[in-house]
């Protein structure tokens, strides 16, 4: 499970102010002299900021079209093979965010390949790490999170950042650096219930399902509902890994249940979740071993949790 939020869609334009735009990313007189092309290729970035504006103000089905059109202006201007490296990062993550993560993922590479010191580069890197999860280049991705971890000093955004490269290390099956990354993220941002989530999964996925319960029990006093594995920000990868983290949510759930009805109807939504995740699997899939653990196990506890209750239902018998 990833989140695209950290520095990739609260977007960071330089040349936007809370009273529009403004003129300081302008180039200097002399650069526009001997650069026509950078003057139009500032002209494009601020009409493409101003129509991703807009489509934050509209929201809905106009904000798709308006996106749609921040994204054309900024083709039409080639902005890819700018000189203007702002007007590379911001088409770079405007494709990715339209889920064009190969062109995303190049535009992104030579812009950052092109100003490596600029103060946009650390957005890039992070948009570029998403690109290449969704995309399922694993290594490149645990490459791009360290460049950008090398430069990201705040604690909240390196919380989602250690979070998301924690998630890659589990699909690598480097499973000790993904538990020791997520832990990394929740004493960085305890109130971090993605974090919460995936130590949850990384702990489980290791052969510590007390500890995955537990966690995923923490994660829930954040996010009481899970809403958070819902989100708009939030993708997994593979996508049948959201049943795996449900799953553990209806354990906890289960497990902490005061009401021996309640138990059993978590323990019964985890069995279905483990279902779930087995059924959308291919055979060779290096977790469904131990799914099939946790389903059978489920399926126990849920047989067990009905008879409880159905024994305190039964009436007495007296002679």
């Amino acid at each position: 499970m990833k989140s695209s939020r950290a520095l990739t869609w609260i977007v960071l334009v330089s040349s936007m102010t809370a009273g529009g735009l403004c003129h300081a990313g302008d180039p200097p007189l002399w650069d526009a002299a001997r650069q026509p092309r950078l003057v139009r290729d500032v002209r494009a970035l601020r009409e493409a900021e101003r129509a991703f504006l807009q489509a934050r103000v509209v929201g809905g089905p106009g904000a798709l079209l308006l996106m749609q059109e921040a994204e054309r202006i900024l083709e039409r201007a080639d902005a890819a093979s700018s000189p203007d490296p702002r007007a590379r990062f911001f088409y770079g993550r405007l494709l990715g965010h339209a889920g064009k993560d190969e062109r995303a993922a190049k535009t992104l590479r030579d812009a950052i390949a092109l100003a490596p010191n600029h103060p946009s580069v650390g957005e890039a890197m992070f948009a570029l790490a998403v690109s290449l999860a969704r995309l399922g280049r694993t290594q490149e991705e645990i490459a791009a999170y360290d460049a950008w971890l090398k430069r990201e000093p705040s604690r909240e955004q390196r919380a989602i950042g250690l979070s998301n490269q924690a998630e890659a290390f589990m699909v690598a099956g480097r499973l000790e650096d993904a538990v020791r990354a997520y832990r990394l993220a929740v004493d960085l941002a305890h109130d971090n219930a993605l974090a919460h989530w995936g130590l949850a999964v990384a702990l489980d996925r290791s052969g510590d399902p007390a500890g995955a319960i537990h966690e995923a029990g923490v994660a829930l006093t954040y996010d009481p509902d899970a809403k958070e594995l819902n989100g708009p920000n939030v993708f997994f990868v593979p996508p049948r890994d959201r049943f795996w983290y449900r799953a553990l949510g209806a354990m906890a759930r289960a497990n902490s249940a005061s009401d021996v009805g309640m138990r059993a109807l978590w323990w019964d939504r985890a069995t279905l979740l483990w279902q779930q995740y087995l059924d959308a699997s291919p055979i060779d899939d290096r977790w469904v071993p131990i799914a099939r653990i946790r389903h059978a196990f489920c399926e126990q506890a849920t047989r067990d949790a009905q008879l409880r209750a159905r024994s305190r239902r039964a009436p007495s018998v007296r002679p």
